[in-house]
C-alpha cells in the first residue's frame, strides 16, 4: 500500500444507496456530497427505519462533506501501475 503520489484530490461527490427496512420495503438515499445535503426515495419505508436512514445519511455527511481523502488515502496498485 502507498499514498497516493499523482492524484490531488479525491472528494465524493454523489452516491447512492439502496435501504430497505425489516418488512422488506425498498428505498433509495441519494447523497449529495458536494452540497451537503441527502434524499430518501420512495414510499412505504418504516417511520423507524426512515429516521435511523436519515442518521445514517447525516453521519456520512459530517463525516465526508468536502474532505478531500487523496492526503489520507492509501492504495495498492496493480499491473504496469506499480512503479509509479
Amino acid at each position: 500500500m502507498q499514498k497516493f503520489k499523482k492524484v490531488k484530490t479525491f472528494v465524493f461527490d454523489k452516491a447512492q444507496y439502496r435501504v430497505s427496512d425489516s418488512s422488506g420495503n425498498l428505498g433509495l438515499l441519494q447523497i449529495d456530497y458536494a452540497n451537503n445535503s441527502f434524499e430518501m426515495i420512495g414510499e412505504g419505508l418504516e417511520k423507524s427505519a426512515t429516521a435511523e436512514i436519515e442518521s445514517f445519511a447525516e453521519d456520512l455527511l459530517q463525516r465526508k462533506h468536502g474532505k478531500n481523502f487523496a492526503g489520507e488515502s492509501s492504495i495498492k496498485l496493480k499491473g504496469s501501475h506499480e512503479n509509479l
